[in-house]
């Protein structure tokens, strides 16, 4: 059989093999990306779960401190009669505002874990990677199909063989091409994501920013703690989202911290109301 023959013989699964090629076209970029997110995720997940033991172990020490002086009887004794009763008020409200703030230290870092563990569970490596092994199956196919028809000398194409090398050239440099453009969308796609979520975010906060304005003492109600979990869980989610697109495309900026924490929109909103 001739060249031109076997080309001709050859054409339709040569175009069904690119097609079921061309599905898959953006897998190896992705797994490479996924891959890379996981990695720091784990990381970053092990980072965390140390903090927080540690801000666990902090929020107990500062309750057993709280616990004591409020417990203490004998002690709030000696101080009324000496007359420094107020001074021990003040001591006791010291020790509340700082198991308070130790105890929301460990919240906001076990609901940031918990996200972290989230993403991670979602992560779909397993599928990423059977795309890529069925990509790289359908390119060894095509392969083939072209050495069975173009291996060895073509004398009737003499210009076959340096196309070849001018096609591997072109096809590397598409693929180079290819890799970035897809990075620098799914980086687009990403910060689209983080913006829905900040303003989700937003929405959540601004909901009790009223309510804080006269509630500010150390306890809040259940329904205030909820949404304030709410809004830092979603702010964390932010930090992630910007920090995967950095990754695939490193013009992006750092947002730098978001404030959602009871104590620190408290510290805001007193500033600019007195500021």
């Amino acid at each position: 059989m001739s060249i031109e023959d076997a080309v001709v013989s050859a054409a339709s699964y040569q175009a069904q093999l690119l097609g079921s090629i061309a599905e898959y076209d953006d897998a190896p970029a992705a797994l490479a990306q996924q891959e890379s997110q996981v990695a720091e995720l784990v990381a970053q997940i092990q980072d965390d779960e140390k903090r927080l033991q540690a801000l666990a172990a902090n929020a107990k020490k500062e309750k057993r401190g709280h616990e004591s002086l409020r417990d203490s009887t004998a002690r709030r004794l000696a101080h009324t009669l000496t007359g420094k009763k107020e001074k021990f008020a003040a001591r006791e409200s010291e020790e509340e505002r700082k198991y308070v703030e130790a105890l929301e230290r460990e919240f906001e870092a076990r609901d940031a874990l918990n996200v972290l563990r989230g993403i991670h569970r979602d992560a779909k490596l397993d599928d990423l990677s059977e795309k890529v092994r069925r990509r790289r199956s359908l390119k060894v196919e095509l392969s083939a199909l072209y050495g069975q028809i173009f291996n060895g000398p073509s004398l009737a194409f003499p210009e076959d063989d340096e196309l070849e090398e001018q096609l591997k050239v072109v096809q590397e440099q598409y693929d180079e091409k290819r890799r970035r453009m897809d990075m620098e969308s799914e980086g687009a796609d990403t910060l689209t994501r983080a913006d829905r979520t900040l303003s989700t975010c937003r929405e959540k906060v601004s909901e009790k920013l009223d309510y804080t304005r006269w509630a500010l003492s150390s306890y809040l109600d259940m329904e205030e703690r909820s949404v304030f979990r709410q809004a830092r869980e979603l702010a964390h989610q932010v930090q992630l989202l910007v920090r995967e697109a950095q990754s695939s495309c490193p013009s992006v900026g750092d947002i730098g911290e978001l404030p959602v924490s009871q104590r620190q929109v408290k510290q805001r909103q007193l500033i600019s109301e007195h500021g």
